[in-house]
């Protein structure tokens, strides 16, 4: 039997990765707070659901290309780590990293989540290109 948050952990990365809104309202709790780490575009806070779906939905808005594999996933009973790559692409400018989410879960829901890409010079230098 799997881990409750492994399964909840896998849930958002779908919903994520297929931005199904109503999908992410139902994983997300409705105080959720969510940190970009190293992405000057996104740097800082968002606080509540629809501040994050739409931090989120920016960051396909800010690139040309974006895709994500995810390589593993680590669960505890405080919540869970996703542990993906990230390819982007905008004009010129292209990026490929590692990205560590950690996320918090509450009652079956997810209440803070932290993006953490481990190349984070290369990681600010692509969001920072015009």
């Amino acid at each position: 039997m799997q881990h409750p948050h492994l399964d909840l952990a896998l849930s958002l990365w779908q919903a994520t990765s297929e931005s199904d809104v109503d999908r992410l309202e139902q994983i997300l709790d409705p105080a959720v707070t969510w940190t970009f780490v190293h992405s000057p575009s996104l740097d800082g806070e968002a606080k509540g659901v629809d501040q994050v779906i739409s931090s989120l939905a920016r960051t396909g808005e800010l690139v040309d290309d974006l895709s994500g594999e995810l390589i593993d996933v680590y669960a505890s009973d405080h919540g869970a780590v996703l542990f993906y790559r990230l390819e982007a692409s905008r004009g010129p400018c292209s990026l490929s990293t590692d990205v560590l989410l950690q996320i918090e879960i509450d009652r079956g829901r997810v209440v803070a989540g932290r993006a953490m890409p481990t190349r984070s010079e290369e990681n600010r230098t692509f969001w920072l290109a015009q």
